[in-house]
């Protein structure tokens, strides 16, 4: 997900947490992911903040496909024997970044993409913060109300594994597919697709 701040990335990953529970759920952000230590790889949702975006740190594109697609995870914590558990995990990744938040190939099954950096308005933030408490601790009582109708539902949901495996493909993710790659190699990928002559024409 990438949107403007303040959207509601996190609220969506507390709702999520009160319907799998706060002890299944868990934040990483890039350092937390480069170390060796994995105290979080316990849970059954995990939410990325900002893990990648256009700076010099070590890129952490090869460990995000083992720890997504790798039928089995190990949990390493300080002074503490490693464990090997099935790997049951679901990931979210949020990002303020307009540009390209993470990095998708073509043919990359793992990763939908949504964007919207539509400014957020001042009754959607007053909307976003009535769901919470006033001291920002929880949800409101009515809220979870809210929460549970719509766990309620999605459980009674029928689901078409098929189709629910393979990403949503829409502009933003083909848009975020051509920006992954470096200037030259689109370039020569769009001679051999079209021809010298229809890209002198289009430029």
């Amino acid at each position: 997900f990438g949107t403007a701040p303040g959207a509601g990335k996190g609220t969506l990953f507390n709702i999520i947490a009160a319907m799998l529970g706060e002890d299944n759920c868990e934040i990483v952000d890039r350092a937390q992911l480069e170390s060796k230590y994995t105290p979080w790889a316990r849970a059954l949702f995990v939410l990325g903040d900002e893990i990648k975006s256009h700076d010099a740190q070590k890129d952490v594109e090869e460990r995000l496909k083992i720890l997504i697609a790798s039928p089995k995870t190990m949990v390493e914590v300080k002074n503490v024997n490693a464990v090997t558990l099935s790997n049951r995990k679901t990931w979210m990744f949020a990002s303020n970044d307009k540009i390209s938040p993470i990095r998708v190939e073509v043919d990359d099954r793992r990763y939908s993409y949504f964007k919207n950096h539509a400014p957020v308005t001042p009754e959607y933030r007053a909307m976003l913060r009535s769901c919470y408490l006033p001291d920002g601790t929880g949800f409101t009582p009515d809220f979870i109300e809210e929460v549970r109708g719509f766990c309620r539902m999605l459980l009674d949901l029928e689901v078409e594994l098929p189709f629910a495996s393979d990403p949503f493909r829409n502009e933003a993710r083909e848009a975020l597919t051509s920006s992954s790659h470096a200037a030259h190699d689109v370039f020569v990928q769009r001679l051999e697709e079209d021809g010298i002559d229809a890209l002198i024409d289009e430029l």
